[in-house]
Parts: structure tokens; sequence; C-alpha cells
């Protein structure tokens, strides 16, 4: 709604200030409250984006499911708490009382992590999970995008996510990386199913925005793998067997690409509401070569495809969950890949090959063009120059090797096979 203009941009960057505070985040408390700074302004911004009854049954179904969400991973912080006797998840004193000096000394002492502390780790990423839109928590995903106005759903795919992943490999690296089974099980599933139904799901819908929905649920099933590799057991500074570099390098690059998709979109109307419909996109190459050139190169970065920076990031997140020893993800994934590829052509099928119909008209700020331009371009020149990203991705990730436990040699040979029963 143009008549809260003001407010919408305070809650967007209060939304982003709570994501960087994830990162800083030292004490169970303090994520807590940012992770809820993320989301709290997002039911607002979904409500007020477009002033129609979808928009408010959007932020309606978000806000319950997001303190229902809050409630399982604040359950879990209160129970890590319990375990522990803190709240504080690491210091650089080595002499104060931490959960991560908790995890060390029980495993120095040779003993197994109390169920007290597993079920609340396993809790906290389970409620976490609905920032990603990760299965079991992706319900709310389709209907919310569809609801919202394009920009605050592209806000949506990319900002509480950062916000999820980040707070997930916070989590993980406390526990040392050397995840006991239950967790690792739960992210192994979690991947494979998130993998799965986002794009099961994505090949069902009529809706392009209920399409980038499922589409973002599928790529947090991608990024989980990352996530279930790990740092490098090997060190010496490779980039292909760091799984938590390549969530993040993976992270910038879905990022641009749908940005580019959503900007895309968001640039077309029809003669009632936003462009949506497959119906909408038809013959659009006829009209506008130059916006359906931007939506393809995000839509086969998406799909991963070289030479764009979605095929490297599938590379490095694949690559490090073989140096791993997870083949079956690996192969999941891949076959992953091959079925988004039918939802994904369709929207550039739709484009190129359909019957222009007259349906939809250019009609958006020239912000969005640029917006638009300049993801197409990232995507692109990011496939041949990204490797200075994945420089940074590999530093920032360095931080969470720094809480990696190593117990023994067998230790971590076990690591490093898939997990079985």
């Amino acid at each position: 709604c143009n008549s809260l203009q003001g407010e919408f941009f305070a809650f967007f960057l209060f939304s982003l200030t709570g994501a960087m505070l994830c990162a800083g985040a030292n004490d169970l408390v303090w994520l807590f409250l940012a992770l809820e700074l993320t989301s709290l302004p997002t039911y607002v911004m979904v409500a007020t984006s477009r002033n129609h009854v979808d928009a408010q049954e959007a932020a309606v179904k978000y806000f319950f499911l997001g303190a229902m969400a809050a409630a399982i991973f604040l359950y879990g912080f209160s129970l890590i708490y319990g375990a522990a006797g803190t709240t504080v998840l690491f210091n650089s004193d080595p002499t104060a009382t931490t959960v991560a000096s908790y995890i060390s000394n029980l495993r120095a002492n040779g003993s197994e992590l109390p169920p007290l502390l597993v079920t609340g780790l396993l809790l906290s990423l389970i409620g976490i999970a609905f920032k990603i839109a990760a299965v079991p928590m992706h319900f709310y995903a389709a209907d919310v995008y569809q609801g919202a106005a394009t920009a605050v759903a592209a806000f949506l795919a990319f900002v509480p996510k950062v916000a999820g992943f980040v707070s997930m490999i916070l989590l993980l690296s406390v526990v040392g990386w050397q995840l006991p089974p239950p967790i690792m099980w739960t992210l192994w599933v979690m991947a494979a199913l998130t993998m799965t139904v986002g794009n099961v799901l994505g090949m069902l819908q009529t809706n392009v925005k209920r399409v980038l929905a499922y589409s973002s649920v599928a790529h947090s099933g991608y990024m989980l793998v990352g996530l279930v590799a790990g740092p490098s057991m090997r060190g010496g500074g490779e980039t292909i067997g760091e799984g938590l570099a390549a969530v993040l390098f993976y992270l910038v690059a879905y990022g641009l690409a749908t940005l580019g998709c959503f900007a895309a979109l968001g640039s077309l109307r029809t003669s009632n509401t936003e462009a949506q419909t497959y119906d909408d996109l038809s013959g659009l190459a006829t009209r506008c070569p130059w916006l359906t050139a931007i939506l393809t190169l995000s839509v086969l970065s998406l799909i991963g495809l070289p030479p764009l920076v979605g095929f490297l990031g599938k590379i490095y997140l694949f690559g490090s969950a073989i140096e791993h020893g997870y083949m079956v993800l690996v192969v999941i994934a891949v076959l992953n890949t091959a079925v988004s590829a039918v939802y994904y052509l369709r929207i550039v099928g739709s484009c190129y090959f359909g019957s222009d119909q007259g349906r939809t008209q250019l009609a958006a700020t020239p912000s969005r063009y640029v917006a638009a331009l300049v993801a197409a371009i990232a995507v692109l020149a990011l496939g041949f120059v990204g490797g200075w990203l994945v420089d940074a991705a590999r530093e920032s990730s360095a931080q969470a090797n720094i809480f990696r436990v190593v117990e023994s040699p067998a230790t971590e040979l076990a690591q490093d096979k898939e997990p079985g029963p």
C-alpha cells in the first residue's frame, strides 16, 4: 500500500538487522531475539503489501505457523540450557562456562551427549527449519508467496533463509561437527524430503509465484546437503570439501537468481493484478525480449546449468557431500535437480513458445528493471569470475571450523561415511 511506504521500509530494515544479528549471536537468548527480529516485521510486510484479502489471509497463516515454530525452537533452547546450565554458546575465554565447552568436556571424558541436550538441539533445528521453509515446516510457503506482493515474496525467499542457515551453522558448530546420530539422521532425512517435496509439488502448480515458493523449498534441501557434510575433515584450505562454505556461496547464487525471477515477474501486470500464471507469461518474448532473457538466465541458474553461478553452487555443494561420503544423498539431489528442470523450463517455454495473448504489460518502476538486469548480469558474470566469492565463503566458514572437536582418527573416519541404521 502506497500509504504505508515509510512503515514498509522500516520493517524491511528491521528484518535485515535481525538477519545480521543472527551471524554474531553467541548466546541462546540473543539468537532467539535475532531470529524473531528477522521474522516479526515480515508478518506485517505480507499483510500490508497488497490491498487484497489474499495478503491478509497469507499474513495470518504465516504468523500462526511462525509463532508455532518460535515456540518449538525456544523450547529446544530451554532444554539446551537445562542440560548445559548456561545460555552462552561460546566465548573467547577458554575458562568460561559455555555450551561449547560443556560438550567439549563431555567428549574429552569419553561421555555421550545427554539425551536432554540432543533433544534440545533437535527441536531447535526443527523450529529454525521454518525460516528456511524446509520439511516439515514448509507448509506456509506457497500460500504466503502467492498472497504477498512480488517484492515481499522475493524478500521472504532470501533474507529469512539466510538467518535460518546461519543459525543452524552456529548451533551445529557449537556441537563440534561430531554430530550425534539422531541429529545427523534428522538433517539427512530433512534434506532428502525437502528436495523431493519441493520439486514434486512445484511440478503441480499453475501459479508461477507458487512455483518459485516450492523452488525455494527445494533449494533449502540442496543447501541442507552442504550442512550435512559440514566443514572439511582433511584441512588444507580446499573448497570442494567445505560444506559450510558451499552453503554460504550457494545462498548468494540462489539469492541472485531468485531476485532476477521475482524482479522480472514484478515488472509485469495484468488488467487486474500482478502477473502470476503461466498464461500471463505466454508469448512474453515477442513483446519484451530483454525481460524474457533476464528471466531465462535466472531460471537456468536455478536449474544449475553451466556456465551460470547456480552451476558452480551445486558443484561445490554436491562435491562437499561426495568428499564426506554421502553418495546416496548426492544421488537424490542430482535426481531432484533433473526433476526441477520440468517446471523451470515450463516457465521459459511459456515465454518463448506460448501464444501471445496480450494479457500482460510492463508496469513497474525503473528500479525493478535495474534490479532484474543487475541480478542477471551477476548470475552470468559470477559463473566465470566467482572465485573471489568462493574464497570469501571459505573464510567466513572458518569460524565454524574453530569449534569442530576432533576426537580420534577412527571417529573422523566414521564421520566421513554415509549414516546407516
